[in-house]
């Protein structure tokens, strides 16, 4: 493989990490946003999101609205 490749094939790699799903929980990573249900449930929204998203949210401190999924995990 030329070196050429090896660059395309290392970006290509970097693409599909970054694209990777991960759930953040309230969000932002890091905050507290708890909702108390009746007969003591504790409920957060859950947001299922690419892990380069996740990162540049952990770094700025704020909630990017790109997510692959949003839920309420009870």
């Amino acid at each position: 493989m030329t070196s050429s490749g090896r660059r395309w094939a290392g970006l290509f790699g970097l693409a599909i990490a970054l694209a990777l799903p991960k759930q953040v929980p309230c969000e932002v990573p890091g905050r507290s946003c708890e909702i108390h249900r009746p007969y003591g449930v504790i409920c957060r929204p859950v947001d299922v999101e690419p892990l380069g998203v996740y990162a540049i949210e952990w770094l700025s401190g704020r909630d990017l609205p790109i997510a692959y999924s949003q839920r309420l995990d009870c």
